[in-house]
């Protein structure tokens, strides 16, 4: 969802108890404080805690919004604040730091694959989350970069580096199918990326170069 909807991806953390709802989120149940020794597939609570969380569940686990400013969240970030929000949970709403729980083992919640951003932080919390929510609108663009490699019959590779990528709607430089499926509720459900591929200045050289092309011949090959 976040490479196909072209704008801001945000969590739905799991709602407190009697909160209002709203479109992207109520007022989300109170975070949890992540302790030492966590890694990025075991988050360590404290006693008590991992009873409000069970298999199945996904989390969010970074640390809490505290009046900053700029780009926030991680691995990468997820939102560029311009103004200071009164949401204390609002990093983990936007952070690509997210996991599914298999198992719940004493203090210790099991994640099925290691968190983008690797151990957990200091000052990390954990929040359950229920789906996710894009807005169409607002001024925040993610930009990515993606690596393409195709590989040759004989071993040899061909690689497409594009350093800087940015959601289109309209013109396209590249165009990515993310994901699909047929022949279900819906007649077509597809998730498809496009972008534009934004120029970068080369250090070598200072040239601006939108891709970088490369060969990699198979072992023992004639040149």
């Amino acid at each position: 969802m976040a490479l196909a909807t072209g704008s801001q991806h945000m969590n739905l953390l799991v709602p407190a108890t009697g909160a209002t709802p709203a479109a992207d989120g109520a007022r989300a149940a109170a975070a949890v404080v992540v302790q030492n020794g966590s890694t990025a597939t075991s988050i360590v609570l404290g006693a008590g805690d991992a009873a409000k969380f069970a298999a199945g569940m996904w989390v969010a686990v970074d640390g809490d919004y505290t009046g900053q400013s700029g780009y926030v969240g991680s691995p990468i970030a997820g939102a560029y604040v311009r103004q200071a929000v009164s949401d204390v949970d609002y990093v983990r709403r936007i952070t690509f730091n997210v996991g599914l729980v298999t198992q719940v083992n004493g203090g210790t919640l099991t994640l099925a694959q290691p968190l983008p951003g690797g151990v957990p932080a200091p000052d990390a919390k954990v929040q359950a989350l229920c789906g996710f929510v894009d807005r169409e609108g607002g001024s925040f663009r993610q930009e990515w970069s993606a690596l393409f490699v195709l590989q040759g019959g004989q071993g040899e590779r061909v690689f497409f580096h594009y350093p800087r990528l940015q959601p289109s709607a309209e013109a396209a430089e590249v165009s990515i199918p993310i994901a699909g499926k047929q022949k279900g509720a819906l007649e077509r459900v597809l998730l498809e990326g496009r972008f534009l591929a934004m120029p970068v200045t080369d250090p070598l050289d200072g040239e601006r170069v939108l891709c970088y092309r490369s060969f990699l011949p198979a072992p023992n090959a004639l040149i």
